[in-house]
């Protein structure tokens, strides 16, 4: 999340440009949701002015309503969540800062998503058809497992259009 105004998000600009070079061919995808404060950062040409001027390269969704914003229940700009391949919320960070940790975690999940994809690809498996249950298989409940992290960005994502969670 971010707007074109906002001078932390501006300077977090150059990390995610760099990331998105370096990475995208390894599976990175970024998606900038500008999230207006004032009025006037609500008009397109201001911010396809801003994505030129900073030579962005990755899509980036205008939010003038603030309801992916509000959807995430996001509060800061700039704000980057870093979603695994199965959807998952896995890393959070507001503000500046925290690059060389973000980046490492950037790193952790494409190492992630090209293992499992091999390793699905090698015994034949399709990605989520695997399921955790309880000891009452016989009603095949998924159960949540520790690693999983709270939050589900497909469930946040169907929120956004108004989808029922």
């Amino acid at each position: 999340f971010w707007t074109y105004t906002c001078i932390n998000c501006l300077r977090t600009l150059p990390y995610l440009e760099a990331w998105d070079r370096r990475y995208r061919g390894d599976g990175l995808v970024i998606v900038g949701v500008h999230s207006p404060e004032f009025p006037f950062e609500r008009d397109a040409g201001n911010v396809e002015a801003a994505i030129e001027r900073e030579g962005i390269r990755y899509p980036v969704a205008q939010d003038n309503k603030l309801a992916t914003w509000d959807a995430w229940g996001n509060q800061y700009w700039p704000a980057e969540y870093l979603i695994d391949a199965r959807g998952h919320v896995r890393e959070v960070h507001f503000g500046e800062g925290n690059y060389d940790e973000t980046e490492q975690a950037i790193r952790t999940l494409l190492a992630e998503r090209h293992e499992r994809d091999r390793g699905e690809h090698e015994v034949g498996r399709v990605a989520g058809v695997e399921q955790v249950v309880d000891e009452n298989r016989d009603r095949g409940e998924r159960k949540r497992r520790p690693e999983d992290p709270p939050c589900h960005a497909r469930e946040r994502i169907g929120a956004v259009r108004g989808e029922r969670r």
